[in-house]
């Protein structure tokens, strides 16, 4: 029996490596594709590339052609888009643009010009930020969008081409609307790697302390593994569709860096109140944490994945305080 192939375009970013364990272990024949594919960007892939299944291209979703190389010598089943920018998504807005929406396209038009029998099956990573700072009601397909930001305009873009190529073109593309997900190989400029080294130069020294916008924002803190599942669930259906994937388990921001502070060995207390609230070393009264408007933040994401459970059986397995172990465990 032929083995499935798969095409992973980002294959290097935290969702990217995810997903290709996840198919390896399944028997898939997987293909990446990564704007870099010299050491060190792809360093921590060569566990995976032990064996003969995984191979390395590189490639870009700026530039129709060398989709068209890839996807003629992968000659794959299914293709998964997990790029995305590289950079803080708020630096470089007309990037973000050309590389999510504008990318999506170029990809639907290479898979469709590949692929004139239809049977190749995609997946897009769409994203919570789409919806803007969302307030306290969770997230379903059928919300309407509100992007308030250059990442979230170009997500909705591309969630609304692969609707399209669906509907007018018959393709079986689906989107995921991914929520906070987080590990070891999250981007440098994510949150929870920003608090993970802040927290942890604190516990070697540093005057400190960590500088966060707001402490009360509620995130949903899932975990790529499981979001890997899902997306292949989402390509075994027989219908495509739109799907959000969040775990359904939500804490404030608060609690993520408490738990964090744990693992370190300190236990934090909370002073104060409103924009004076601050983070002290119960032990020692020491401050860790403070108020900053200008530091990084969390909007409020909370996201209903109640659709993903029913019709693809999925259930997410890694609790909040098992990912933090392990962030703080890869340090």
């Amino acid at each position: 029996m032929t083995a499935p192939v798969a095409l992973i375009i980002g294959i290097a970013g935290q969702d990217g490596t995810s997903l290709a364990r996840f198919l390896l272990a399944r028997g898939y024949v997987v293909h990446g594709v990564s704007r870099r594919i010299s050491l060190p960007s792809t360093d921590h892939l060569k566990a995976l590339r032990a064996g003969t299944n995984l191979h390395l291209h590189q490639g870009d979703l700026t530039e129709l052609g060398s989709l068209l190389r890839v996807l003629q010598r992968a000659q794959p089943n299914e293709v998964y888009n997990l790029a995305g920018p590289s950079l803080p998504p708020s630096s470089i807005p007309h990037q973000v643009a050309d590389l999510v929406a504008l990318g999506t396209q170029r990809l639907l038009d290479a898979v469709r010009l590949h692929d004139a029998t239809g049977r190749l099956r995609l997946f897009q990573a769409s994203g919570h930020e789409m919806f803007g700072s969302g307030g306290d009601a969770p997230v379903t397909e059928a919300t309407a969008p509100r992007p308030d930001s250059a990442l979230g305009v170009a997500r909705l873009q591309a969630r609304w081409m692969v609707a399209q190529a669906r509907e007018r073109h018959g393709m079986h593309a689906s989107s995921g609307i991914l929520f906070p997900h987080d590990s070891a190989r999250s981007a440098p400029h994510a949150l929870s790697q920003y608090i993970l080294q802040g927290v942890a130069a604190l516990a070697e020294g540093s005057a400190g302390p960590v500088l966060l916008a707001d402490l009360d924002a509620k995130r949903d803190w899932g975990h790529p593994r499981d979001y890997a599942e899902a997306m292949w669930r989402m390509l075994q259906q027989e219908q495509p569709g739109d799907f959000v994937l969040a775990s359904g388990m939500v804490h404030p921001l608060r609690e993520m860096v408490r738990r964090v502070f744990a693992h370190f060995g300190t236990e934090l207390g909370w002073r104060g109140a409103g924009r004076l609230e601050a983070g002290h070393c119960q032990a020692t009264g020491r401050l860790l944490v403070q108020l900053d408007p200008a530091a990084p933040g969390a909007q409020t994401a909370l996201g209903d994945s109640t659709k993903a459970r029913a019709e693809l059986g999925w259930q997410p397995s890694i609790t909040l305080e098992e990912g933090l172990a392990e962030l703080v465990r890869s340090r």
